[in-house]
């Protein structure tokens, strides 16, 4: 479990629990334990995926499940960086989580994206580059391939070099939402934020599965952010019922949590 620190006094933050507390303008950046487990999770789902596309044909044809291994665990991370920031600081500062996410992701992506344009001037990569730059840059790609129709299988025959970008696309409007929502249910009271969470990722797994039920359209199914946000509500589940906080969350919740997780995953 992750064990979060009890919150600073009014008006202060701490940068660990062994220094002292000092004022600052901006807030302290929200780090939590390292957790090797969640290395070794990344490194398989990565492992996964690599060999789903480059591998020999068949060899893990499962192999496309690593992103949703990704999904569930960007859920998990950020959420528990978003509970120990409220839990310290009794809100979360979203100028600065949208900072840190942007310091972090948009460097690669700019790289990626002029790389590729480059590349382009020398050899063909598709009639859609142009509107496939834009929406990586947008963090749109998954839904400019859902307006396209365009399948996942589509992937082996060699489209845009950017389609990968739609997974970045959706973990990204995640990021755009998460600390919303985090700050909205703050404002209702900090000491109830987790059992808050763990049911709003609850109601969104099971409606998530609900959507897949309903919708008839593979594309959407595979790309669509609302499909794909069950995957990434476990996660936020389980920061919210694992991450030590000041609060604590009432046994039913964890079993209801527990059923509704099940759910979601047999589905």
């Amino acid at each position: 479990m992750t064990t979060v620190p009890r919150s600073a006094s009014s008006g202060a933050a701490t940068t660990s629990t062994d220094s002292p507390t000092t004022v600052t303008d901006a807030p302290a950046r929200v780090r939590i334990p390292h957790a090797p487990g969640l290395d070794g999770l990344r490194g398989l789902a990565v492992a996964a995926v690599l060999v789903f596309h480059a591998g020999p044909a068949g060899w893990l044809p499962g192999g496309f499940l690593g992103v949703s291994l990704f999904f569930t665990l960007s859920g998990y991370l950020i959420t528990a960086l978003a509970l120990t920031e409220v839990s310290r600081d009794r809100t979360i500062h979203m100028a600065a989580f949208w900072a840190r996410r942007a310091r972090r992701l948009l460097p690669a992506l700019i790289l990626t994206c002029i790389g590729v344009a480059v590349a382009s001037k020398y050899t063909d990569l598709g009639d859609t580059l142009r509107a496939d730059l834009i929406a990586g840059l947008t963090y749109t790609s998954n839904w400019v391939l859902v307006a396209r129709g365009q399948s996942y299988t589509a992937l082996f025959e060699a489209p845009s070099p950017l389609v990968h970008l739609w997974s970045l696309a959706i973990e990204e409007q995640f990021y755009v939402v998460l600390p919303i929502a985090v700050w909205l249910l703050a404002r209702r009271g900090p000491g109830q934020l987790r059992r808050r969470m763990a049911i709003g990722a609850a109601a969104v797994m099971v409606a998530g599965v609900a959507l897949d039920l309903a919708v008839d359209d593979p594309t959407l199914a595979y790309y669509g952010t609302l499909n794909r946000a069950p995957e990434i509500a476990i996660g936020v589940l389980l920061a919210a019922l694992t991450v030590v906080t000041t609060e604590r969350v009432p046994t039913w919740l964890t079993a209801g949590a527990g059923v509704a997780g099940v759910i979601t995953v047999v589905a």
